[in-house]
C-alpha cells in the first residue's frame, strides 16, 4: 500500500559541463502498491525491489521506488536500467515500500527514506520481522549496486527496498523496505548537498543552466 511508503531521496550538485558531453537521464518509477491476498508486486523502474508475496492469503508489501540518476553513458530510449551503472555521476535513492501489519492497511510499518544529500537511506520499519536496512555508500553483505532488495515471502509479505547508489534491503515479514542511498561524484561536482523531506510518487530530475 502507499500508506507510510518511504519518500525518495533528494540530492543536488553543481558542475561545469563541456559542450560535447552527453548526459543520460534515468528517472525512477514509483513502486507498485500492495494489495490484500495478492502475489508479489513489482518495484519501480530503475532498481526498485519487488515485494514479498503472501503465502497465507493475507497482505503483501508494496514495491520499492526506483532511483533517479544521471549517467555519462547510455542508450536513448532503452528500457534496460542496470547497464552503465559505473557511469552514474549523481543518484537520488528511491524510498522503501510499506506493507501490511496485523491484517490492516492502516497500521503499516513505514518504508525507509532515500538518502538526503550524499547519504545512506534509512531503515524500514519493523513488523513481525525486521525492516530492511537502508542502502549505504560502500556496499557490503546483502547490498546490491543500484538495486533494492526483494521483500520476504510470508503470511504478510515484506516490502521491497528502494533503488539507489546501493539499494536498500527488502523487509522481513510485514516489515518495510529500506530506502536507497543517494550519492554524487566528488570529482565531477564542485558542490553537493541535499535538504528537505524527500519526494513522493515517481522520481524527478531538474537540470538548471547557470550562465
Amino acid at each position: 500500500n502507499s500508506v507510510n511508503a518511504g519518500k525518495g531521496g533528494y540530492i543536488y550538485g553543481t558542475l561545469f559541463a563541456n559542450k560535447n558531453i552527453i548526459f543520460y537521464i534515468y528517472v525512477g518509477g514509483k513502486g507498485t502498491n500492495s494489495a490484500y491476498n495478492a502475489p508479489a508486486v513489482a518495484g519501480g523502474w530503475n532498481g526498485g525491489g519487488a515485494s514479498g508475496g503472501t503465502n497465507s492469503g493475507w497482505g503483501t508489501g508494496s514495491g520499492g521506488g526506483g532511483a533517479s540518476d544521471v549517467r555519462t553513458s547510455g542508450t536513448d530510449g532503452s528500457t534496460v536500467w542496470n547497464s552503465n551503472l559505473a557511469t552514474r555521476i549523481i543518484v537520488a535513492g528511491g524510498g522503501g515500500g510499506s506493507t501490511w501489519y496485523g491484517n490492516s492497511v492502516n497500521i503499516t510499518p513505514a518504508g525507509g527514506k532515500g538518502g538526503i544529500g550524499n547519504a545512506n537511506g534509512t531503515n524500514g520499519g519493523n513488523g513481525y520481522g525486521t525492516g530492511g536496512s537502508g542502502g549505504n555508500l560502500t556496499g557490503g553483505s546483502g547490498f546490491s549496486l543500484g538495486a533494492g532488495g526483494i521483500g520476504t515471502l510470508a503470511a504478510e509479505g515484506g516490502a521491497g527496498g528502494g533503488g539507489g547508489y546501493y539499494g536498500g534491503k527488502g523487509g522481513g515479514p510485514s516489515s518495510g523496505g529500506g530506502g536507497g542511498s543517494s550519492w554524487a561524484s566528488v570529482t565531477t561536482f564542485t558542490s553537493i548537498g541535499g535538504s528537505g523531506t524527500g519526494n513522493t510518487g515517481n522520481g524527478k530530475i531538474v537540470i538548471t543552466y547557470i550562465p
